[in-house]
């Protein structure tokens, strides 16, 4: 079996977290699996992620029953114009909430955003960190999409 990755190196995650091209997932540990769409924000070597509060949902409830989440973030070649592979990072760990703004160069805590939600910022205590890019030239799902364009191409030219 070929395998199509490489490992990543502390340095080249911290590169990935800094220039934070992507898109996150957290999910929360529990009875019941739960994934959500998080963006992060890398600062001083840590991953901060805000959580709205109010209303009071399924994520802070499950925060409150066990802080362990696992965080992934990815990059694909789609969102570098195709210029840099398909890269992700994973992290298992728990979130913690930030006390010290001022130590990150943040402003206040904004218990009200657009006095409608609150916004608390934590920060993700990793137990394990990995990451891996595609080696895999050409990617085969462009290579997928490119044949499946030819081929409606000339289903309409017929």
């Amino acid at each position: 079996m070929t395998i199509y990755t490489a490992e990543l190196t502390e340095r080249e995650i911290d590169e990935l977290l800094i220039e934070g091209t992507g898109t996150g997932m957290l999910a929360f540990a529990g009875d019941d699996p739960y994934v959500i769409p998080m963006g992060n924000t890398y600062r001083r070597g840590d991953v901060l992620i805000g959580l709205i509060t109010k209303p009071y949902g399924r994520k802070m409830q499950c925060l409150e029953q066990n802080p362990k989440i696992c965080y992934t973030f990815c990059r694909t070649r789609a969102q570098t114009n195709l210029k840099k592979p398909c890269t992700t990072v994973v992290m298992e760990g728990v979130l913690e909430k930030v006390t010290d703004r001022d130590y990150y160069g943040l402003g206040p805590e904004r218990p009200e955003v657009h006095g409608k939600f609150g916004l608390v910022l934590h920060k993700l205590v990793s137990s394990k960190v990995s990451g891996r890019r595609c080696t895999q030239k050409p990617c085969e799902l462009i290579i997928a999409r490119a044949k499946e364009r030819a081929a409606k191409k000339a289903a309409a030219a017929k």
